[in-house]
């Protein structure tokens, strides 16, 4: 499924509570953003990354 929230950082709190086992960073510069993620079983960077391949 898909999660839409109204700010980058909403969408990062979210993802930490809920710890998903796939997350899917779809933003620019995704690795920017992933040292704020502290809780998820595979993170997918970009949208060339295919979660299929994790």
């Amino acid at each position: 499924g898909i999660v839409v929230t109204e700010s980058l950082s909403q969408a990062v709190a979210l993802a930490n509570d809920y710890a998903p086992e796939h997350l899917c960073l779809l933003v620019q510069n995704p690795w920017e953003h992933l040292s704020a993620i502290q809780n998820a079983g595979g993170v997918f960077l970009g949208e060339r990354s295919f979660e299929v391949l994790g």
